[in-house]
């Protein structure tokens, strides 16, 4: 379950979920973090994000009775799922949710680190909190994940923020 977004959802951010058979629900006004399995339950302040789990300190309690587990799924059932939708995601969505997401306006780039959309500006290629985390050790030879420019994966770096297409077509 996620929270309903206003407007079309980051389908990116869940395509591991979904690839490995996740079933997909919207909520309004979510703000909650319990994830389920077939074996456990796990209640916790982290969002399934990168971001997340490289910049912040998160804390989970995993229930293992299963008494307890089986009560924490009644409840999302009873209160949480009779106002949730299901939402059916497929491939084709995803893929046009990333070719939305690239076809923005000229100003947006991404993030090198966690691919968040931020102001294009190669002379800050990292969001906020992935500064925040690179400044500690400042090397700017650091290799990050995508282009701040397209947000494709490439191999890129504080210095070097463009993949070898994109730093291309800025020399012409």
């Amino acid at each position: 379950m996620v929270r309903e977004n206003q407007d079309n959802p980051d389908f990116d951010c869940l395509r591991w979920l979904v690839a490995n058979g996740a079933k997909l629900y919207v909520l309004q006004d979510l703000h909650a973090k319990i994830y389920f399995s077939e074996k456990n339950t796990l209640l916790s302040s982290m969002n399934l994000y990168e971001s997340s789990a490289d910049n912040s300190w998160e804390i989970a309690y995993l229930v293992t009775n299963p008494r307890d587990a089986e009560e924490v799924r009644e409840y999302v059932n009873r209160q949480l799922f009779k106002s949730a939708t299901f939402i059916d995601v497929s491939k084709a969505q995803i893929d046009q949710s990333i070719e939305d997401r690239k076809a923005r306006t000229s100003n947006t780039g991404f993030c090198i680190r966690c691919q968040r959309s931020l102001f294009l500006g190669p002379s800050k290629p990292l969001c906020d909190p992935c500064y925040d985390s690179w400044a500690e050790y400042q090397n700017p030879d650091y290799p990050e994940k995508c282009c701040h420019i397209c947000g494709n994966h490439a191999e890129t770096s504080y210095k070097k923020p463009l993949c070898r297409s994109c730093w291309q077509k800025t020399r012409s």
